[in-house]
C-alpha cells in the first residue's frame, strides 16, 4: 500500500499554484472563476490577465477533481 490512500480522497490532487483553493467551498470557487474570467476579459491587455486565468483554471480544477470524487 506505499502511496496509497483510502477513503474519498484516494485519487493524487492535481498541483495548484493556489493550494489555498482546496479549503474553499464550491461557492467561492464559482464566484473566482466568474469575477477573474471577466476581469481577464475585460482587460486582455493588463498584466495581471494571466494570473487572473491562472485562478480560474485553478478553481476549475478543484470544482472538477471534487466532482469527479463524488460521482464514483
Amino acid at each position: 500500500l506505499h502511496g496509497r490512500l483510502r477513503g474519498p480522497m484516494s485519487r493524487k490532487r492535481p498541483y495548484l499554484e493556489n493550494e489555498r483553493f482546496w479549503d474553499l467551498p464550491d461557492h467561492s470557487l464559482r464566484y473566482i472563476i466568474k469575477d477573474a474570467g471577466e476581469a481577464a476579459k475585460a482587460n486582455p491587455d493588463c498584466p495581471k490577465a494571466g494570473v487572473w486565468l491562472d485562478e480560474v483554471n485553478d478553481a476549475c480544477c478543484v470544482l472538477y477533481h471534487r466532482n469527479s470524487i463524488r460521482h464514483r
